[in-house]
């Protein structure tokens, strides 16, 4: 069977619904755990065969929410395990993180011999352990003792187990595991950002992700804001602890990966990235905002009097995948006056009063943007009214710029 495959994010907000486990449960799965993982270490195929018939005739696998406790508390326990063993003295032991990955990845490869016990898919087998995975993340970030001392190790070293599915699943597990990394990032689980920015830009996640334009690029543009909006406080002050630092110069690579092997994909979402980036991120911004499309020729900036404004790429609206215009959405009548003055009507009292209509006026809003300007409205209200002068003239660059209309009459 195949149900429908819920996101990961929205099965880890389902865990407000969670209901208490049954009483000894947690033992009952500790102990088939044992088995299981004795199994693995001892490399007994049948036995293992078995055992995966235990776990179908117990109802762990149907695909239901018993399905959905027995992931999480599998997690749980191991979890637990691993980090008790890094706290004490000798070297580190991940062999509970590796044998439950191995247990996983049986569960996944050989899902069609077992596949109609359950209504779940392949893929949603999957989704429903990176969701029990993020909700235990997010227990030991928050629920669980001092927030300073989250290990980020075993979570780390299980997602890279998870990675070696792809021969498996296919393109969709990069896509499941993007969904993951937004249920998980910096600003819900700050003790895993370090391990967070190496998954996200690990060679098997994030080219794949970017190869598949249609279907990649929407999460990995998401995943990429929420780190920015992480950044964004302490970029704003120019205070920068040693982890902040390193995290900067992380994402300063990552995009100068992006700016060599796919400069498309910060041109087309640059609005988006320049909404959350602080106006005196100068380098940050600098680096996404020289990305042009590798079939595109830039003209040499030093040849003898040259007319940009007669270059024929000068009337060809660029192609932007960020929905810049849902800035200027929040604002009904700015946009509705705005498109009228575009139409060519003359309203002196709107270009007075234009300054006001790009300044925050709640005082929660200034406080969160760190600036009474409206940066994202801005940079919407730019685009928008470019985009209006291209349209006015679609002949091309023969005639003056004047020729927008009152599109480039506003913005001078």
């Amino acid at each position: 069977g195949g149900v429908e495959n819920a996101s990961v994010v929205g099965m880890v907000v389902k865990k407000t619904r969670d209901s208490p486990d049954p009483a000894g449960m947690r033992d009952v799965v500790t102990g088939t755990l044992d088995q299981w993982f004795a199994q693995l270490q001892a490399n007994d195929d049948r036995a293992i065969m078995q055992s995966m018939n235990s776990l179908l005739q117990q109802g762990w696998l149907k695909g239901d929410d018993g399905t959905d406790r027995f992931l999480r508390i599998a997690v749980t326990v191991c979890f637990d395990r691993c980090l008790a063993g890094l706290e004490g003295p000798g070297p580190d032991d991940y062999t509970q993180i590796d044998c439950l990955a191995k247990f996983i990845v049986i569960l996944v490869r050989y899902f069609e011999e077992w596949s109609r016990s359950t209504t779940m898919s392949k893929l949603g087998l999957v989704n429903k352990v990176l969701a029990s995975i993020a909700k235990v993340m997010h227990t030991h970030q928050w629920e669980r003792g001092d927030r300073t001392t989250f290990n980020q190790k075993p979570f780390h070293r299980l997602i890279l187990h998870l990675l070696d599915l792809h021969d498996s699943v296919g393109d969709a597990l990069v896509l499941s595991l993007a969904d993951f990394l937004h249920a998980v990032q910096p600003r819900l689980v700050p003790g895993f950002s370090f391990s967070w920015l190496e998954i996200a830009s690990h060679r098997n996640l994030m080219p794949r992700l970017l190869h598949t334009r249609g279907k990649g690029w929407g999460p990995f543009q998401r995943i990429l804001v929420g780190f920015f909006r992480y950044l964004e406080p302490h970029l704003r002050i120019a205070q920068l602890t040693e982890p902040i630092k390193l995290l900067y110069k992380g994402l300063l690579r990552v995009l100068l990966i992006l700016l060599h092997d796919f400069p498309e994909f910060l041109c087309e979402y640059h609005s988006s990235f320049c909404d959350v980036i602080p106006s005196s991120c100068i380098q940050l911004r600098n680096v996404i905002l020289s990305a042009f499309p590798r079939h595109m020729l830039l003209p040499d900036p030093f040849t003898p009097q040259l007319k940009v404004d007669l270059l024929p790429e000068i009337s060809k609206a660029p192609a932007m995948l960020s929905t810049y215009a849902n800035a200027l959405d929040k604002h009904p009548l700015f946009k509705a006056e705005l498109d009228s003055y575009l139409r060519g009507r003359p309203n002196a009292v709107f270009l007075a009063d234009l300054p006001a209509h790009l300044f925050l006026t709640s005082a929660g809003d200034i406080a969160a943007a760190g600036t009474r300007v409206n940066v994202p409205l801005i940079n919407a209200l730019v685009l928008y009214v470019a985009s209006a002068a291209i349209a006015h003239n679609p002949q091309g660059p023969s005639k003056p710029p004047s020729a927008g209309g009152g599109a480039l009459g506003l913005l001078i």
